[in-house]
């Protein structure tokens, strides 16, 4: 399996992350922007009733971040 190469950055803004996948995917910045943009604002779920249209258990954080760290 080939892992790709990780790059720390030490600021990365919303504008400069969609150029960013811009140039290394073949997402177009255009589309990046409104989805990078999105992520600033916290979302908090507090209506569980979307749950039971899905057979899904939530995952903390944690083990979802190792799982897919261990997939990556």
């Amino acid at each position: 399996v080939h892992r790709r190469p990780r790059i720390t950055v030490p600021l990365l803004s919303p504008g400069l992350s969609s150029l960013w996948i811009g140039l290394v995917t073949p997402v177009d910045a255009g589309v990046a922007r409104p989805l990078i943009e999105g992520l600033v604002a916290e979302t908090v779920v507090t209506d569980p009733s979307g749950m039971a249209l899905f057979e899904i258990e939530p995952t903390p954080l944690a083990d979802a971040m190792r799982s897919a760290l261990d997939e990556a």
